[in-house]
């Protein structure tokens, strides 16, 4: 499962990366990394439920990943395993546009979400933390504030689904075409401030 490869893959990681840059134990630290990078697994699934918004997430990530390592900011290996992501997604793109042709299996999601964890996590280690943030920055907050909701517990915030701005946005009139079509401005407005920090 997914928290088993998590915690495999950690004995993988840089002997001297610490996330929390030593203000946790060690073994402290590669559990919460274990945590965060599971939950980042699990919690890409819900992507997948929006039609576009899972290859455009990936798409912005691996573009992120290009210019970070055009520019010399990550290892040339990272901008290899970037083009290679943004190719295939893509592709993906085609069909899982507005109205979606076919969407992925939960499997398939989780193990998108775990490489592209897999990826910040490498990418944090080298120095560009703040980078891996801002490329993940819709997923986090659309994720965090439906989760944030949902703990409320008012009856109308029961379905993650329906907390995200994406269906809130679809519900006060604006087509999932649309929405997809915006996202990428304010993407591009991030990455133009996260090139400017590199």
């Amino acid at each position: 499962c997914i928290r088993d490869r998590a915690i495999a893959s950690c004995f993988f990681l840089p002997a001297d990366f610490r996330l929390f840059e030593g203000e946790l134990p060690f073994w402290a630290d590669r559990a919460v990394i274990v945590l965060l990078w599971w939950l980042y697994s699990r919690c890409y699934i819900f992507l997948n439920r929006m039609d576009g918004i899972l290859p455009l997430q990936n798409m912005t990530f691996s573009l992120g990943l290009v210019t970070l390592g055009f520019l010399g900011a990550l290892p040339f290996l990272f901008m290899m395993f970037g083009l290679c992501l943004l190719g295939v997604n893509l592709a993906f793109a085609l069909l899982n546009w507005y109205p979606a042709k076919i969407r992925l299996s939960d499997g398939a999601c989780s193990s998108f979400g775990f490489i592209f964890g897999w990826l910040a996590l490498l990418g944090s280690s080298e120095g560009c933390m703040p980078c891996m943030l801002i490329l993940n920055m819709y997923y986090l907050i659309e994720v965090l504030t439906a989760l944030v909701q949902k703990f409320s517990l008012k009856d109308e915030h029961k379905n993650l689904l329906t907390n995200t701005s994406y269906y809130q946005v679809n519900v006060s009139g604006l087509s999932p075409d649309a929405i997809v079509r915006h996202i990428p401005v304010s993407y591009t407005h991030l990455r133009a401030h996260e090139t400017g920090r590199n």
